[in-house]
């Protein structure tokens, strides 16, 4: 579905989704007075109507969702890879485990600096919240790398959201970033990561080890995009939600506009973007 999303029509520097509602058509960032804060309001109400109207007289083999498709905050790994330059940390860093003076980049954990990320997004959705309570997510899918656990932690966790839109984050293997070679894309063990995030949902399959990630061959783009097809073939079959959130990374992002027919749109790390999908189930 296309002309709902600011996304569709500029770049990435030129909005800032949280300074204008992710960039709903309408109203452009910029400090609102309070008429305009209500107009803001309406218009997601609208939308989110809108959206209800045309579920509720499709048939039951087509479904209108909104995906709020959100990048990781900055890790380890994207540290490095500014610090070396894209062509070094290709050909050469990325497959090393970390360096000295900048630290460990295997399943790349947060820096200070995407933390604080991820608690800027959190306070998005709590202004957000306060006037588009239809338009919060319903279900929150997870990527299994540390990064995208620890942003949406820091990011949902913090909320009183209401019951039905509570956050109960549920990891699926496939949303992680493109496998292979890149070191900071291995996952870690799945008990380390019910250990360590005990409110996610682990969707099986999923192993105890990555047996997903090879040192030597990387995921093209067209594996990629099979990978995503499926995933959100899958999602869009299992999960009755109209409202729906997936954190996870650039490429994954990526490839999931691909699969979309979304024009390009590159995030900052840290960022949300959405995106208006009519899902049909065809036979």
């Amino acid at each position: 579905m296309t002309g709902s999303f600011l996304s569709e029509f500029v770049q990435p520097g030129d909005f800032d989704p949280f300074q204008c509602d992710l960039g709903l058509m309408g109203l452009m960032g910029k400090q609102l007075s309070s008429a305009e804060e209500k107009v803001r309001a309406e218009q997601w109400s609208s939308f989110s109507q809108h959206i209800q109207d045309l579920n509720d007289s499709s048939p039951a083999t087509t479904r209108y969702k909104l995906l709020y498709l959100a990048r990781h905050g900055q890790g380890i790994h994207n540290v490095a890879e500014a610090t070396y330059g894209t062509a070094k940390w290709e050909s050469h860093y990325a497959k090393l485990d970390g360096a000295a003076g900048i630290g460990e980049w295997v399943d790349a954990p947060l820096t200070p600096e995407g933390i604080r990320q991820a608690k800027d997004a959190s306070n998005f959705w709590l202004k957000f919240s306060e006037r588009n309570i239809t338009a919060l997510p319903q279900s929150y899918y997870v990527s299994p790398l540390d990064r995208c656990l620890a942003t949406a932690r820091f990011t949902f966790g913090p909320l009183q959201l209401p019951k039905d839109r509570s956050y109960k984050p549920v990891v699926k293997e496939m949303l992680r970033e493109t496998m292979g070679v890149h070191t900071c894309d291995k996952r870690r063990s799945r008990s380390y990561i019910e250990k360590t995030y005990p409110e996610v949902t682990i969707a099986e399959p999923f192993a105890e080890e990555d047996t997903l990630w090879n040192a030597h061959r990387r995921e093209t783009n067209q594996i990629m995009d099979f990978r995503f097809r499926g995933l959100l073939r899958e999602i869009f079959k299992t999960d009755n939600n109209t409202h729906i959130s997936l954190t996870a990374h650039s490429g994954a992002i990526a490839s999931i506009l691909r699969v979309l027919g979304h024009v390009p749109f590159r995030l900052k790390t840290g960022s949300v973007m959405a995106v208006f999908v009519k899902a049909e189930n065809v036979q």
